[in-house]
């Protein structure tokens, strides 16, 4: 009786977080990510970074969310382009679009064969439409399609594309677009 709540070891501190995280209970996991900040910041691996930036997006906490996305280390490279896949969703939907576009592009550099680089082009596209952007909604979907061409990520893109210019009468932009499709 009388004893804490509060984990007093690493492992169990992160464990926690991580099932809450699991669970998809996203403000109590960021409620116990913040207790392993804050007691046990030694004990985040990379696995771990990656989460608390996605809880924090899922918060709607963008600020919180790009912070933690942008300390993934580099070193764990699938984990880092997971990560920047997240980060330039959470620029997206803060409407930061210079910086969401660095960040695919760094993607598309550095880890251009990556499945995720291909979704991060094919997420922020429908965050651009939905913010009534326009430029950089063709930009990051067109993009995506000459990238990653046949790539099962960017199929319904191309497909949504080609029904686009059919609907604006070029159809010879419609019939390029359904043919590679």
């Amino acid at each position: 009786l009388g004893g804490s709540l509060t984990p007093q070891v690493a492992g169990e501190a992160v464990a926690r977080a991580e099932k809450l995280y699991a669970a998809r209970k996203y403000l109590d996991a960021a409620a116990a990510y913040a207790v392993v900040l804050s007691e046990f910041p030694s004990s985040l691996t990379a696995d771990a970074q990656l989460r608390i930036g996605i809880t924090a997006l899922n918060l709607r906490k963008i600020p919180e969310a790009i912070a933690a996305l942008a300390k993934v280390p580099a070193s764990s490279r699938e984990v880092r382009t997971e990560a920047l896949s997240y980060l330039a969703q959470a620029y997206a939907r803060s409407r930061r679009w210079e910086e969401a576009r660095a960040v695919l592009e760094e993607m598309r550099r550095a880890y251009a064969n990556s499945v995720f680089t291909a979704r991060a082009f094919v997420s922020v596209g429908p965050i651009a439409n939905e913010a009534k952007n326009a430029r950089d909604a063709d930009y990051f979907l067109r993009t995506a399609v000459s990238s990653f061409q046949g790539s099962p990520e960017v199929a319904q893109i191309q497909f949504d594309l080609a029904w686009a210019a059919h609907e604006l009468k070029d159809y010879s932009e419609s019939s390029r677009l359904l043919t590679e499709h």
